[in-house]
Order: C-alpha cells, then structure tokens, then sequence
C-alpha cells in the first residue's frame, strides 16, 4: 500500500464485520474492487501441509467462488501482483490481468471469455454472460452463508440488485436477480429452454430442443 502512495487498504477475508448488517455488505465487495486502485492476491500453505508453489497456490485460490468476480473487476489497466508466503515479498509474480485465467482457474477455456469480457476485448450478450458465469461459479467452492449465494455471487456483476432475501433457494434468488436484469420476451425465452427432463438441476443450459 505505501508503495502504491496509497491510504488505505483493504482484505476481503478479514473486512466484513460479524453484524446483523452482514446479508447487505457481503454481497457488495465486487463494488470495493470495481474501485481499487489494483488488486494484490495473496497465497500461502497452510501449517503443517506440504509446501505447494506458487502456481498450486494460485489454482486453490482460483477455485473458490467469491475470488472470481474480484478478479474479473479488478482494474485492467494495472498489472496483478501475487505474493506467496515465505518467497522474497520484495519480488512478487507479476501478471497482465488477461493471463490470470492460465494461471488461476482449472477451466480457463470458458472463463477466460468473462475475462475478455471485462477487459473489453469481447463483448458478450446479456444471456451468455449468466450462463457461462453461472457455470464457472457453480464449479466453484464455497462455504456456504445463504442458499443463493452463486445467484448473489453474480449479483456483484450485474447492474440491477434486488435485496437479498435470506429464504431464497438457489433456483429463487437466480430468478428475482434474472427478472430484474433482463426480461424482455420472458415467455418465448421459457419456451426455448424447456427442460429436457422435468426433474433435471435448474441451473443446465441444454434444453429439449438442443
């Protein structure tokens, strides 16, 4: 931070208060990174496990959920700094935020076009930017806190949020934050993406018509 000629700093594993508030802060630290100045990950090897490097690092620090919108909106102008504890911190990996995908997450082929996305090389539509990114979330680990937390997890990407709703399933926190976004043509939209079976997860993209 002072480095950086910066004030503050902010941690996203250790900055949410354990207040009755939680349910409306959480789910606002995407707007935290949308305002950074540039984004620092940092990854070590827990005590008493086999020391793991830096790039087996990265790959479990990619695989949790609440890590891939921070890194999809961290600024694209600056370069991604990874500090590994017990390395020389004086010299960190540093990367280009369009290489992270590589580095971070095992399906890189699919998240990598939300990464262009954000970084403005590629332009997705409003439907295939839900789909793919409820597909990488939902690959993803979590402990949970609410049972919509992917729905709120890609709420922090979207522009319209409706309050979080702490009796929401999974199915029925993705609904309320889809209908606020992007509803037009709703019923031919429903048609198109009847299931292939009844009594299949909501969440698949494949539908009875392929």
């Amino acid at each position: 931070t002072r480095r950086a000629g910066l004030s503050a700093f902010w941690i996203g594993c250790s900055c949410m208060p354990d207040i009755k508030d939680l349910e409306e802060d959480v789910y606002r630290i995407n707007d935290v990174v949308r305002g950074a100045h540039s984004l620092v990950i940092a990854v070590g090897n827990r005590k008493g496990e086999p020391g793991r490097d830096t790039s087996a690092l990265l790959l479990e620090w990619g695989s949790r959920m609440w890590t891939f919108p921070e890194a999809l909106l961290s600024p694209n102008d600056k370069y991604i700094e990874i500090f590994t504890r017990g390395s020389d911190l004086n010299r960190p990996l540093v990367i280009a935020k369009k290489e992270l995908p590589a580095w971070a997450w095992a399906d890189a082929e699919i998240a990598r076009q939300l990464m262009d996305n954000f970084s403005g090389s590629l332009t997705l539509s409003r439907l295939e930017l839900v789909s793919l990114t409820m597909k990488v979330l939902h690959a993803r680990q979590t402990d949970a806190y609410l049972k919509g937390d992917m729905a709120y997890a890609l709420m922090g990407l979207l522009r319209r949020r409706p309050m979080v709703d702490s009796t929401d399933s999974e199915f029925q926190a993705f609904a309320r934050l889809s209908l606020a976004n992007d509803n037009d043509q709703l019923l031919e939209r429903l048609i198109c993406v009847l299931p292939k079976t009844m009594n299949e997860q909501w969440l698949r993209s494949d539908d009875a018509w392929d």
